[in-house]
């Protein structure tokens, strides 16, 4: 896809007002009206804002010329991400948060793009909904006017669900091949354990070691076989912040910075709950990172 508009690479790193000064290494693409850049909180592997180069806060306030060429921008990061990112994301959020009411924090337009990948969430039902959580799970209701179904009809999708007995496989390992989009194929699953698709205790969720063992003696492999490949920027942060591996690799998964004010505010509304979100956050870990945020456990 050809991007219109004079594309060059500035010889130093980019300032963007309100976002500051942009690491030559965080920079996508660039042209007269956007820089394309890697999000330095990323939501999920790849997360990129279209930033415009422009002194505008809002969405209104872009030109038409403008609100052209950001279409045109956002067909090219998706390109650009589902080429270039391993695993290839199997979706996109694609948004704004126009106004900080809206829940905007940096005042210069910038539009998210999101890769979404099977399984980062346990269900992904509802997405931009979830901005208000209470409204998210609408087929939750006993009757939606003018939908034309209640709670019990609101299903995952066919292809969304875990596949019969009959393979030789568990329902548990099923549904983790099914979560990672890999197909109950020997040569497909022989493919992700070595590439890294397949990795105990971190991806997909809830794929854990005697998954693992029953997998690799499926595939015709060692139980003990580990991939020597993961991809270096999909695996869980460990950084000497004072918190566990494990600690670290939640934060990861949810999508939430290890910093202590982002913890804070992710206990306090509801992002960080044992038991339920993210996938496997039991007490112990919450306790953990309770205390590291200054903040009774709850």
């Amino acid at each position: 896809m050809k991007v219109p508009g004079p594309i060059a690479t500035p010889p130093c790193a980019l300032t963007l007002l309100a976002f500051g000064e942009i690491e030559l290494a965080r920079l996508l693409a660039i042209d007269d009206l956007f820089a394309v850049v890697s999000d330095e909180s990323p939501i999920s592997p790849g997360h990129a804002l279209i930033i415009a180069r422009r002194p505008v806060a809002r969405f209104r306030e872009l030109t038409a010329a403008e609100k052209a060429r950001l279409l045109v921008w956002i067909d090219w990061t998706q390109d650009h991400l589902a080429s270039n990112l391993s695993p290839t994301p199997d979706a996109f959020n694609l948004g704004l948060n126009d106004g900080p009411v809206a829940g905007q924090t940096m005042p210069q337009f910038h539009f998210h793009v999101i890769p979404r990948y099977g399984g980062d969430v346990a269900d992904p039902r509802g997405g931009i909904r979830h901005v208000i959580p209470s409204k998210a799970r609408y087929w939750q209701e006993k009757s939606v006017p003018g939908a034309g179904y209640s709670a019990h009809t609101a299903k995952l999708p066919k292809q969304a669900r875990t596949p019969g007995a009959g393979n030789g496989l568990s329902a548990r390992a099923n549904r983790c091949l099914l979560t990672a989009g890999i197909p109950t194929e020997r040569e497909a699953v022989l493919h992700a354990l070595r590439t890294g698709a397949l990795y105990p205790y971190f991806r997909p969720p809830l794929y854990g070691k005697k998954t693992h063992q029953e997998v690799c003696r499926w595939a015709g492999v060692g139980e003990s076989f580990a991939s020597p490949r993961v991809p270096q920027d999909t695996m869980p942060i460990a950084i000497s912040n004072g918190l566990s591996f494990r600690a670290n690799r939640f934060l990861h998964r949810a999508g939430i910075p290890a910093k202590k004010s982002a913890v804070r505010h992710a206990i306090e509304t509801g992002g960080l709950v044992p038991g339920k979100r993210p996938v496997s956050y039991g007490t112990q870990t919450h306790a953990e990172l309770c205390r590291w945020a200054g903040v009774g456990s709850r």
